[in-house]
């Protein structure tokens, strides 16, 4: 039994995306080696006393919020209608001095600025232990503590399903908000992009990520105004964008990885 338990945990290490005493939920920083900070305290605070205030408040916030129809699916009117003046931004970005310290954002929340910081205090000393999510009974992290007797400090979640018309019945948005705010977790979330794998028949239900099975998708019409294809790129990722504004709303910063 402990050779077989010794080899489940080789195989599982192999899996982790990096090994360390640095975990999200440990009780006894000492004996774990965890190292919380404020802007860990501040999380696991907001979450436990002010969670409803804390999202009215940041709801309230959220710049350009995504319009939805009435029956909560993106409103493509009004999506195929915003642009974004890239010459201005440039210029404006070009402009701005450089400041390690902050985030290139003007509009960064104070969660968000509080995890970066935090990430750089810890670089070059210390090593975060990471999990992905494989599927929504999260049996990864079952086996993570079968193993370890911790939880990892980071939880990594993904989108691949949101943009897929029969997804997987899992809302992953909210098991990422779940975790932040119960074990006071990092969030990353990644987005493999489902398309349909024949851009003439979106009704088939065919959809896939990276494969040959697409065959009439056309990435080159995904970025063409007035293709179908521009049409589902600007409804996926609006349709991810409220994903990620309802995270904003509950306080969770999210460390993004998007079209990986």
């Amino acid at each position: 039994m402990n050779s077989l338990r010794k080899r489940i945990a080789s195989g599982l290490t192999a899996l982790i995306v990096t090994v360390s005493a640095l975990s999200a939920c440990s009780g006894d920083t000492q004996s774990s080696g965890t190292q919380q900070t404020e802007a860990q305290t501040q999380s696991a605070d907001t979450s436990a006393d002010n969670g409803a205030a804390q999202t009215a408040d940041n709801a309230a916030s959220l710049s350009n919020p995504v319009k939805l129809t009435a029956d909560g699916d993106i409103d493509m009117e009004a999506a195929l209608s915003y642009e974004t003046d890239f010459d201005a931004l440039l210029a404006q970005l070009d402009a701005k001095e450089k400041d390690d310290s902050v985030t290139v954002s003007d509009n960064t929340n104070p969660e968000t600025l509080a995890l970066y910081q935090y990430l750089r205090e810890n670089y070059g000393k210390n090593v975060f232990a990471a999990q992905s999510v494989g599927g929504k009974d999260d049996t990864e992290s079952i086996l993570y503590y079968y193993l370890t007797g911790d939880l990892p400090a980071i939880k990594g979640f993904d989108f691949i399903f949101k943009t897929t018309p029969d997804g997987d019945g899992a809302d992953w948005t909210q098991m990422a908000i779940d975790w932040h705010t119960q074990s006071n977790g990092i969030v990353y979330f990644c987005w493999h992009w489902n398309v349909p794998c024949d851009v003439d028949d979106p009704d088939s239900h065919a959809y896939a990520f990276y494969s040959e099975k697409i065959t009439n998708f056309s990435l080159k019409n995904a970025v063409t105004p007035g293709t179908k294809e521009y049409e589902i790129a600007v409804h996926d990722i609006d349709l991810i964008a409220y994903e990620l504004q309802r995270l904003e709303a509950a306080g969770v910063p999210v460390l993004w990885r998007p079209l990986h």
